[in-house]
């Protein structure tokens, strides 16, 4: 068992808000590149939530046969945050 998310901003023990919740990372060019499985916690106070958890390995990633299919169900049947990878040092 591990530590629950802390908030930064309040000081307070974060809440388990959803648990299986994919995470997509996408490539630099916003393309669909994995899938991990993560929990979603969320600040009681101030509301600021966040992605943990995540499992050792992806779920599924754009190398694998079905991925598009394996992405599609997962969007149907999870809910889904998108990693955009943005690099904000160029901004």
């Amino acid at each position: 068992m591990s530590h629950r998310p802390v908030c930064v901003k309040c000081g307070i023990e974060m809440r388990l808000k959803e648990d299986g919740v994919g995470c997509l990372d996408l490539t630099e060019k916003q393309k669909p590149c994995q899938i991990w499985d993560s929990d979603m916690y969320k600040c009681p106070l101030c509301g600021i939530e966040i992605l943990t958890d995540f499992g050792q390995l992806p779920v599924a990633t754009r190398h694998e046969k079905g991925f598009a299919e394996t992405v599609a169900l997962w969007r149907k049947h999870f809910s889904i945050v998108e990693n955009k990878k943005d690099d904000i040092r160029s901004k």
